[in-house]
Parts: C-alpha cells; structure tokens; sequence
C-alpha cells in the first residue's frame, strides 16, 4: 500500500506540468498562431536573475538594480549553464524532489498533494523563478525541526535565506515558536534548536550582505535598492489593489489563506493560556485544534501569516507577488495536510463561514466592482479549498472536488499563458 501510495505520488508530481503546458501551449498557439520559444520563459523577475547570473551585482545610484535579489539561484544557473528551458526542467526537479521528501515525511496524502497542484500556482516552478529552491530550503528546515537534524536545518538556511529575502519573516516566527516553548517548558534540546536555527538564518543573511557588499561596496545596498520598489515599512490599508483581473483573484486568496491563519494561531495561543489558567476559550466554538503544533506545523502557520502581513506593511495597499509568496510555497501544503488529517478543524458551517468571509470582503477589498466579484470569487475558492481536504465520500463532495481541481488547473494554465504572453502574474 505505502508503495502504491508513492507511485500516485510520483505520477501527481509528473503529470501536473504536462497538462498546465499543454494548455499554455494551446493557449498561446491560439492566440498568436505560433509555439512560445525559450525567451518567453524569462521575463519579469527573472531578467534581473539572468544578469546576476551573467554580470553578478550591479549598483545603480538613484534606481531600480540587483541587490534587491539574493544571490543562490542565479549562480546555481551559473555553475549549470543552462538555457531557460533548461533551469526550468530542473527547478521542477528541484521542487519534485522536495515535495516527495516532505510527503513521505509527514504522510501527506496524494489527495492533499493533487489540491496543493491544482489550486495553488505550480506554474512557478516551471520558470526560472526562484520559488524551487525557497521551497527545498524551506522543506529541509521543517525536516530539521521534526528531526532534531541540525545539517539540515544548516542546509535548509542556506538554501532558503540564500535564495530569498525571507529573514525578517523567519527570524520573527521563530521568536514566536521559542516564547511558546518557554510557556509551554519543553525540554532544552527542542528549545536549543530553535536558537541554533535563528543564528544560523541569521548568518546567512548576513554572508549575503557580505557578498553584495564584496561586489559592490554597499553592505545595506539590498534595502536601499527596495526604496525604488516603494517598499518599505508603513501602516497598511484597508483597501488593496492589484494588477489586473486574473491574477487579482489569485492574489485575494492568498490574503485570505493568511488571514485564516491568523485566527488558527489565535486560537492556538488562546488554548495555551485558558489551559494554564483554567479558562474557556471563545474561539474554540470556531476552530477546534487537536493537541499540539510541532514546530514545523507552528513555523508554516507563522510563515503564511506573517507573510501576508509583512507584504500589506512593506507594500501597503499592493499585492503584488502574495500569491506566488503564499501559494508556491510548502508552508500553504502543510495547512492542507493540517486540515486533511483534522489536526485543524472548523466547526462553523461552510455556508456561515462564505457568508462572514463576503462581508470581510467589502472591507478590504478595491472599491471598482470587478474586485469586489474577484474577492468573493476568491473567498469561495478559500472556504471549497479548506473543506477538499477533509475526509468525505459523498457524491456531492466529490463533484466540489474535481470541479474545484479542475477549475484551479484551467485558471493556472490561463495564468501561464498570461505570464510567458509578457503580463505580470505574481
């Protein structure tokens, strides 16, 4: 059985970039009556990459440069002089090889696996992006934990905080995960892996600055480099805008997954406390959470939900990349896993829960009404997607479930198509 599992596991894995190409390829044929060729895999982003990986770091005064990328992935493309298909094929690779690493670890079902394919943006880790390695970085770190491995939590921060400036949001989860383990007295190893894993995070960032500087001459040359993305740090707004229809749909449910996370974490803490002191927990007729996050369940939760925070505080009223951010990432699998297994339960009715989440969306969402249809769009995506991966043999279950799958794949491949067309997607 567990080998049958594996080889469903393996074919999920291999099949899900057949079919968003395929459709990619229709697409585009349709539209300009040609095949893409290998320049449309690198746009956006990924132009700043290919000239870190042919040039290294360039300062320019008074404007946009590439300090603002960490430096793993372009010199990876580097060593491996590889085209853009080329870098593409092994990202996926890459992204392969790790989910079949976390899944095997943690008892992932390939169920959970084929929603996190189909409903989250997989596409991203087809180009030459950076959301591979963050994520086999990202995978060896939650091993490390689970493990009590310290090679991997090394490995794991180097890959990771090397490729993507994730530091900030890391370092401040794992001051969360540790103030838990004091309340909570476990014992000193847990607690001394949790500090051995922020200083080595913490020295990683700092060899990239090192080696920007080494480059450069400017040590804080990547925050300086941020101001002419206008990001830095501000009170967030209410309202948020975003590029364009399609991917404002996915950028929405990716603010949304970060919010659900929020009242999770909420909860969680709250049980912590009303067991010590004896209270009853309000939350508790919301969410039910069956005994204790590990600390890789708690670093996933503290990741989606502080990234979508750090995003609306760096960006204010800007989505840009939330998706990709939240979405391609194994923490967002590991929430689905979460929900499949009932470590996380929801005992409000699905319909209760659409109904307060579009309420929430008048709140926060653009004011023009295509955004408002988007964010109720997004939110019923959310509130299926959280209810997929729970058990249920049903026959209305399973139609939600291969509408829902197949609906993410058609929007993915849409998605593709609009990105290699030269839009922005994430």
């Amino acid at each position: 059985m567990f080998k049958h599992k594996n080889v469903l596991l393996i074919l999920t894995l291999l099949f899900m970039p057949l079919v968003l190409i395929a459709i990619t390829f229709v697409l585009f044929y349709h539209q300009y009556n040609v095949f893409p060729d290998s320049s449309k895999w690198c746009i956006w982003d990924c132009g700043w990459y290919n000239g870190m990986r042919e040039h290294g770091y360039i300062y320019k005064a008074g404007q946009q440069n590439n300090l603002a990328f960490f430096p793993l992935f372009p010199l990876v493309w580097k060593l491996l002089s590889v085209g853009n298909i080329g870098i593409g094929i092994v990202n996926y690779c890459v992204f392969t090889l790790a989910t079949f690493f976390l899944a095997i670890h943690y008892h992932i079902a390939t169920k959970t696996i084929i929603v996190f394919m189909a409903v989250g943006l997989s596409f991203f880790f087809m180009i030459p992006y950076t959301e591979s390695f963050f994520f086999l970085g990202s995978v060896l770190i939650m091993l490390g934990f689970n493990k009590n491995n310290y090679l991997y939590l090394v490995i794991g921060a180097l890959i990771a905080i090397g490729t993507r400036s994730a530091s900030m949001i890391f370092l401040l989860s794992f001051v969360v995960i540790l103030l838990l383990a004091f309340m909570q007295q476990k014992k000193w190893h847990e607690i001394k892996i949790i500090l051995f894993t922020m200083l080595t995070v913490f020295l990683v960032n700092v060899m990239v600055f090192a080696y920007q500087y080494q480059q450069t001459d400017r040590f804080f040359g990547f925050f300086e480099a941020h101001q002419y993305w206008d990001h830095h740090l501000r009170w967030p707004k209410l309202v948020h805008i975003s590029w364009h229809k399609p991917v404002a749909l996915t950028e929405n449910f990716a603010l949304l997954i970060g919010i659900f996370c929020k009242l999770i974490l909420v909860t969680y803490f709250l049980n912590i406390l009303c067991n010590k002191f004896k209270w009853s927990n309000p939350l508790s007729r919301i969410f039910i959470i069956e005994g204790n996050f590990s600390n890789a369940d708690l670093f996933a939760l503290l990741y989606l939900s502080g990234g979508t925070l750090f995003i609306l505080l760096y960006q204010q009223e800007s989505l840009a990349s939330i998706n990709r951010y939240v979405l391609s990432t194994p923490f967002y699998l590991i929430l689905l896993h979460l929900l499949s297994i009932k470590k996380i339960q929801i005992k409000v009715k699905p319909i209760i829960l659409l109904g307060l989440a579009v309420m929430l969306s008048f709140t926060i969402s653009h004011s023009h009404i295509e955004h408002k249809f988007l964010m109720v769009l997004a939110i019923t995506l959310t509130t299926t997607t959280v209810f997929l991966t729970l058990p249920n043999t049903t026959k209305f279950y399973k139609i939600v479930n291969n509408v829902t799958c197949f609906s993410g794949i058609l929007l993915q491949g849409f998605l593709f198509h609009y990105f290699i067309s030269g839009n922005w997607v994430g």
